[in-house]
């Protein structure tokens, strides 16, 4: 099988079942989501459900017509319950004004304020009350313009006990206390006013006196503006929606029981009422009473929505379901949205996302691994393929020397004794250079092994590196190479001479074979503190720094080498590694394209 035959099967085999995989994952997300999806409409449809049931519940509470509300909520019974107003008051029996004309005459025509006091008081004894309520409130008046605070004080604390008519159109309690608030005023008696339009204001509440929503508003802006407090705004929106409720069932436009919402001022009221006291009771709510009396206790999350399609209070981001009045026979249209529980769906996705994280990242880790490998196979396939085609050449080499001379020899074409010393001398370097060869590829196969046994003794670095140099400078010195040597200063160190011999042998080699057109090589020994480095420099052809940190694997030849056709079999350096290892030591190069290579093996020196 070729290489991309290789890969394309290895891709298919690993890469499809894991996208399956993914793909059954992916598809099982999704239908985990849908099954939330359903899950949680369900515990909406039944947190919906458990709402209108509660909600129920409370709106059919007896209690509700029969105890005072809290704020936010009133309570009416029409026709004769206490209203803050009516929408049609009853009139009080009041005194007919022509009773009064004579005093009113002398009043506001001739100005004779004592003249009128004493024609009002005269009538304060008349035995119809409402003729002393009319003479009272005018007596007080007119006290009140001739600076007589005081009788106009007790002018209108006599006026204050007729209950159940009117003055001046108004009932006369209600004058009454009105008035004494506009003498304190005028005598600037803060807080006697303040007191006194407190209980106007109490009284104004509670639905004392009957009242059209224009009168209440005139002693309510009075009171406001004399307490300085707000006027009760919300109870007053609600005893309006009441009125109209009640008008429309007095009209017949509303059933005599009921419930529904109702806008006011643009504020929601809820509206309930039942049939009570020969007339309707009638219970109204603000929202804020609505939230805080039923909703917050339902137990769930729910908002209400008006006519208009707003919320109250406006909801959350979150999903709800709505129900509206035809279903539940409440007055409002809900929505609610199931509480935040815990339903397991989000760990069971994020456990297999992580599972499918972790198939995707061990597919991925595990092809790049099988790609790398296959890629150093290929590599090491390639490099076996180019050692044995460069071990054939270096065989062929010293084999077809050694042929022709022994077919010369053979033949006797060789009879000069000179050229004969010659050829003998050459054949005697042809075998030892393919002897050598062998022993190489025999001490590598020994050393990847680890059956090469290594016969330490105790050398004298200097002196070996001086016999090496000298024997290769035999071998290549006829070839023009110069090799010079410094090797002076003595150290021993603890090595097998022969394999150490062997290392050096082979960066004197390189040296020789990458030289280029300089044919200097240059061979030093120097003490590094307690190591030894001897140094092998050419001034040749270089080495590409991308190259230099695989020179020394086995079977590697640099691309220069090969574009150049320089022989080598690619174990020459890795073998060097191996036995300085061996010798506790290791081995470094320093090269620059161009300006040659130093390698330079380092050895620990020998204990004394």
């Amino acid at each position: 099988m070729t290489r991309r035959t290789i890969i394309a099967a290895f891709v298919a085999v690993t890469c499809v079942p894991a996208a399956t995989v993914l793909w059954l994952g992916w598809r099982l997300l999704e239908q985990d989501r849908l099954l939330e999806t359903q899950h949680r409409q369900e515990r909406r449809e039944q947190a919906a459900d458990r709402a209108v049931r509660s909600l129920l519940a409370a709106l059919s509470d007896p209690a509700l017509f029969q105890n005072p509300p809290g704020e936010g909520a009133i309570l009416v019974f029409y026709p004769a319950g206490p209203v803050m107003f009516q929408p049609d008051a009853r009139a009080l029996p009041e005194a007919s004004i022509e009773v009064f004309r004579e005093g009113e005459g002398h009043e506001n025509r001739g100005g004779d304020l004592k003249k009128a006091a004493e024609t009002y008081r005269a009538l304060t004894g008349a035995r119809d009350p409402a003729v002393r309520a009319g003479a009272w409130l005018r007596l007080a008046r007119t006290l009140r313009k001739a600076h007589d605070y005081a009788g106009a004080l007790a002018a209108y604390g006599e006026l204050a006990h007729l209950e159940n008519v009117a003055a001046a159109g108004w009932p006369a309690t209600l004058a009454a206390v009105w008035g004494r608030c506009t003498v304190l005023e005028d005598q600037k008696r803060d807080e006697d006013l303040r007191n006194s339009a407190r209980w106007l204001r109490q009284r104004l509440d509670a639905g004392h006196w009957p009242l059209t929503r224009a009168v209440y508003d005139i002693f309510a802006e009075d009171a406001e503006r004399w307490t300085g407090e707000k006027r009760p705004r919300d109870a007053e929106l609600l005893t309006e929606a009441a009125n109209e409720l009640w008008g429309r069932v007095r009209r017949g436009e509303y059933p005599g029981e009921g419930r529904r919402v109702t806008a006011v001022a643009g504020e929601p009221v809820t509206l309930l009422w039942q049939p009570a006291r020969e007339g309707t009771a009638v219970f109204a709510a603000s929202h804020s009473f609505a939230e805080q009396a039923w909703l917050r206790r339902s137990g769930e999350a729910v908002w209400l929505r008006d006519e208009g399609g707003r919320y109250f209070p406006a909801p959350a981001p979150v999903d709800f379901v709505l129900r509206h009045p035809s279903e539940t026979r409440l007055p409002w249209v809900l929505a609610v949205a199931a509480s935040h529980t815990s339903d397991g769906f989000p760990v069971r996705r994020r456990l297999l996302l992580l599972l499918l994280a972790a198939v995707a990242l061990f597919t991925l880790a595990g092809g790049y691994i099988c790609l790398r490998a296959l890629r150093r196979e290929f590599a090491l396939v390639r490099m076996q393929s180019d050692f044995v085609s460069a071990v054939s050449h270096e065989f062929r080499t010293p084999l077809t020397s050694m042929r022709l001379i022994t077919e010369a020899l053979e033949d006797d074409r060789v009879p000069d004794p000179v050229r004969l010393r010659d050829s003998y001398h050459s054949l005697s370097r042809a075998t030892e250079r393919l002897h050598r060869l062998v022993e190489d590829l025999l001490d590598f196969r020994r050393m990847e092994s680890g059956a090469i046994e290594y016969r330490m003794r105790s050398l004298d670095a200097a002196e070996t590196v001086r016999n090496v140099t000298e024997e290769f400078r035999k071998e290549v010195e006829e070839r023009g190479f110069r090799v010079r040597v410094e090797a002076n200063e003595g150290a021993r160190i603890k090595a097998d001479e022969s394999a150490l011999s062997r290392a050096l042998w082979n960066l004197l080699d390189n040296a020789a074979k990458y030289s280029g057109d300089s044919q200097d090589i240059d061979v030093s020994l120097q003490r590094d503190g307690s190591r030894v480095c001897v140094s092998v420099t050419d001034r040749g052809v270089g080495i590409a720094p991308e190259e230099q940190t695989q020179l020394f694997a086995k079977f590697y030849r640099g691309e220069n080498a090969k574009r150049s056709g320089i022989r080598g079999t690619g174990i020459g350096l890795a073998m060097v590694a191996q036995i300085a290892a061996a010798h506790g030591g290791r081995v470094s190069v320093v090269s620059e394209p161009g300006h040659g290579s130093t390698f330079t093996m380092s050895l620990p020196v020998e204990e004394a």
